[in-house]
């Protein structure tokens, strides 16, 4: 009976069709088969690329966070160590020294020596003591020379080593591509030898930019470290014009630059007394130099000041951290004549994260020459912070002046008397006008003044927002300083902060904006 079903089965013509239908329908589906395999071995290895450079950033953190400890561990210890014998040394020659002089007094009292040699012998003791403390501050620049030596050595062999392992991981990847797989699988998908190459090489670039950037930089100091004279002492070639510990941390939210100055250590004298007056001056290249300018307080004879002091750069944008360094200098303030240049150092601000502090510990070098090339016509004129909201309950626009930073020098003293002036166009009545008050002699001012413009929310579409900033002076026709416009016909960030704030109503909206050389919409004072 079995046997009979069977023939009339294969006698049925649709089962017979039916079987052909599925017979060709599997003969098309298997190139898509393979295709989807050639796609899944693809994003696996783009998976098994991005866990690699995953576990490769939480290694190196890793090994970082321990160097780091392990290098202040070792410093520590030396500082200490270094100091304790120090202090042991000074205490041995102090205690020699008041021997010598109860014995001389004594001798005095027996043989009547004259008043002129007991104060011969207390220069003297006091000379041996200056000399002492000089030779303390030697030893500490000694070690503190040594120490960025090793570590830089340290960081050299790291990067190194970081770059051999990275090299290690791309061959083995290379070995174990399943691009053989694929070509067995699709003869129509070829995967070739050099795309992987290529593909897996561009994780290697910014390593090995970095390896160069710390060779070069290794390199100079060195260089630096040679070019100086040796010590009539030791023969050991260190900088004479002392360290400056200082920290930086870029507020990518609020735009701002904070410059933490800490201290300073082993100066340079520059005074009769042998000692000198410190402050340290900032300065961000290229840029206009009045217009950007920080320092701190004075501190009087020393040669170690501490300043523990922060100083911030407000309206400090992203390209500001790519193209800008910070120019660090230490000087010596006399009353009765110009100030003496120190030494200074410059750290490029592309080096700093957002929202990490990084700590410094650099050497002072000697006046660097200032590239005057650069284009400063934007710079010069400085930055200004805008709010805009729109009020939905009193139908108003609300037009916030912060504050402006970095604004050119238009006065003879190097400073202006600036102050803000809004316009909102087309006005017709001649009633958009608005002023801020006058901040007497800075660059960087701060209003915190709010203006209101009465105005439909279907009409600002039809609107310009003009923004001047004027230098006031007695007697003669105010100097224009910059302007920005904000409006649908502006572009940039201009037209975004004004889309920001008419699709996000009753919420202000904050903004940097660079103020331009050109007088917008032809506004007479």
């Amino acid at each position: 009976m079995e046997r009979g079903r069977a023939h009339k089965m294969a006698l049925d013509p649709h089962t017979v069709q039916d079987s052909q239908r599925e017979q060709s329908n599997m003969l098309e589906h298997k190139p898509a088969n393979s295709s989807d395999a050639n796609s899944r071995l693809s994003r696996a290895l783009e998976e098994a690329k991005r866990e690699l450079a995953c576990q490769k950033c939480f290694n190196q953190e890793i090994l970082k966070r321990e160097k780091e400890a392990q290098e202040e561990l070792g410093q520590t210890t030396l500082q200490l160590g270094q100091e304790k014998s120090l202090k042991l040394m000074h205490a041995k020659r102090t205690r020699s020294m008041h021997k010598e002089l109860e014995r001389l007094k004594r001798s005095c009292n027996q043989d009547d020596v004259s008043s002129s040699r007991i104060a011969a012998i207390e220069s003297k003791c006091l000379r041996e003591k200056k000399k002492t403390v000089l030779q303390e501050d030697f030893e500490e620049l000694k070690v503190a020379h040594i120490i960025t030596q090793a570590k830089l050595s340290k960081e050299l062999q790291f990067e190194k080593d970081k770059s051999a392992a990275l090299q290690r991981e791309v061959e083995q990847l290379r070995r174990s591509s399943p691009s053989s797989q694929m070509k067995r699988q699709s003869p129509k998908i070829q995967w070739t030898q050099p795309d992987l190459t290529r593909m897996l090489s561009e994780s290697l670039l910014p390593e090995e930019r970095r390896l160069n950037e710390l060779q070069t930089e290794r390199s100079a100091r060195l260089s630096d470290l040679i070019r100086t004279k040796p010590s009539r002492r030791g023969g050991f070639p260190f900088s004479t014009l002392g360290t400056l510990d200082f920290s930086l941390q870029y507020d990518q939210e609020n735009n701002a630059l904070h410059c933490t100055i800490n201290k300073a250590k082993g100066l340079k004298p520059m005074d009769h007394n042998g000692l000198s007056d410190p402050y340290v001056k900032l300065h961000l290249l290229p840029g206009a130099s009045k217009a950007n300018k920080l320092r701190t307080k004075t501190l009087h004879n020393t040669l170690n000041p501490v300043w523990s002091e922060t100083l911030t750069y407000y309206g400090i944008t992203d390209e500001d951290m790519v193209r800008k360094t910070l120019r660090i200098s230490v000087c010596d303030e006399d009353k009765f004549r110009h100030n003496e240049f120190i030494g200074e150092t410059r750290i490029p601000l592309k080096k700093l994260k957002p929202n990490q502090i990084k700590n410094f510990n650099n050497c002072l070098e000697k006046q660097l020459p200032v590239n005057k090339t650069e284009d400063k016509s934007l710079e010069e004129r400085g930055r200004i912070m805008i709010s805009l909201k729109y009020n939905t309950q009193k139908s108003c626009l609300v037009v916030g002046i912060i504050r402006c930073a970095h604004l050119a020098a238009m006065d003879a003293n190097g400073f202006s008397d600036p102050y803000v002036k809004t316009y909102l166009k087309p006005d017709e009545n001649k009633k958009s006008k608005h002023k801020t008050t006058v901040k007497k002699k800075t660059l960087n001012p701060e209003f915190n003044e709010e203006f209101c413009y009465d105005i439909k929310y279907a009409d600002l579409t039809k609107k310009t927002l003009e923004v001047t900033v004027w230098d006031y002076d007695i007697g003669k026709s105010n100097d224009f300083i910059g302007g920005v416009s904000l409006g649908i016909n502006a572009n940039g960030e201009r037209l975004k902060h004004w889309f920001d704030c008419l699709k996000n109503k009753d919420k202000k909206i904050e903004r940097w904006h660079t103020l331009t050389n050109e007088l917008p919409g032809s506004l007479n004072d």
